[in-house]
C-alpha cells in the first residue's frame, strides 16, 4: 500500500518534472530508496533521508508528510471527536471509515462521555 509520503514525493517530483534518477542525484539518496518509498514497498524512512528529499524538492518535510501547520484549540472531547470524524479520509487499519462507521464510533464515544458525566454526579 502506497503511503501518503510516497504519493506526495511522487506528485511533487512529477510537478517539478524530475525523474527518480534526477531526484536521487539531487537528494543524494539511492534510486531504489526513492522508488520503494513512492511505490509503498518501503514504509520506514530516517528523518535525515526525509530532510534530504524535501530539500531536493524545495519543500518542507511537513509538505511531504501532509502535515498541516494549522493548530486547533479544542477543549471539549465531543467537539474534538466531531472535528476528527469530519475528515473524509479518516481511517482505521488504513481502511477509510464509512459514514456508518463514523456514526457508530461517535455513538460509542457519546455513551462513554455520558457514563463519565453520570459517575461525576454521584
Amino acid at each position: 500500500m502506497v503511503s501518503i509520503l510516497g504519493e506526495n514525493i511522487k506528485h511533487i517530483r512529477e510537478e517539478k518534472n524530475l525523474s527518480v534518477n534526477e531526484l536521487s542525484r539531487k537528494a543524494k539518496v539511492g534510486v531504489a530508496t526513492i522508488s520503494q518509498i513512492e511505490t509503498g514497498k518501503r514504509q520506514g524512512l530516517r528523518s535525515e533521508t526525509l530532510e534530504k528529499i524535501a530539500i531536493a524538492l524545495e519543500v518542507t518535510t511537513n509538505d511531504l508528510l501532509n502535515i498541516n501547520e494549522y493548530s486547533y484549540e479544542i477543549s471539549d472531547l465531543s467537539e474534538a471527536i466531531d472535528f476528527i470524524l469530519s475528515d473524509d479520509e479518516i481511517s482505521i487499519d488504513n481502511i477509510q471509515m464509512t459514514q456508518s462507521e463514523k456514526e457508530q464510533f461517535k455513538f460509542a464515544v457519546d455513551m462513554a462521555i455520558n457514563t463519565i458525566r453520570k459517575n461525576r454526579q454521584k
